[in-house]
């Protein structure tokens, strides 16, 4: 999957414009170079693959006499906007005298279709008696086999009252 040439799609909190060299979050909005952007791209397409920075280099800067600097600061970079540690990584993961690996799970179109649309509700009585507030709580199933089979399950309780009561 391409995913330089995707419109959008959503990188944890961080929606990511890479058409347009751009991340969102919290209506915070980061402009990246278009380098950069290749470079999570590919690494994306590439995750749970050790890549190299040889490898990074050679596929984004072809026929160019460029130093393995680039794609290190690339990935700094990257740290940088995505607030990911080196030491205790969310999203780039540095394999020691290998290169770089993309560890973040991201939903695909159909998954992330899935997770917005479809939604369970458990009538009152199917669930313990709780006090006091209003509760309204998901759970949310990210294995690929189950997420066609169950998706994304919601549980709301609008009425406290009716609930404790028995409805």
């Amino acid at each position: 999957m391409g995913f330089i040439g995707k419109e959008k799609f959503q990188l944890g909190p961080y929606l990511v414009l890479p058409k347009h060299n751009k991340m969102i979050v919290d209506s915070n909005e980061y402009k990246i170079e278009p380098k950069i952007m290749e470079v999570l791209c590919y690494l994306i397409t590439h995750k749970g693959e050790v890549v190299s920075r040889e490898k990074i280099a050679e596929t984004l800067w072809p026929n160019t006499f460029t130093g393995l600097e680039v794609v290190t600061r690339a990935i700094f970079e990257l740290r940088k906007i995505l607030k990911d540690d080196p030491k205790k990584p969310i999203y780039i993961e540095t394999i020691a005298r290998k290169g770089y690996c993309f560890i973040y799970d991201i939903l695909d179109d159909k998954e992330e279709q899935i997770r917005g649309s479809v939604t369970t509700q458990v009538h009152p009585n199917y669930l313990p008696k709780i006090g006091g507030g209003n509760i309204s709580f998901s759970y949310y199933i990210s294995s690929p086999a189950l997420v066609e089979k169950y998706a994304y399950s919601r549980i709301e309780i609008s009425d406290t009252n009716k609930f404790l009561n028995g409805y």
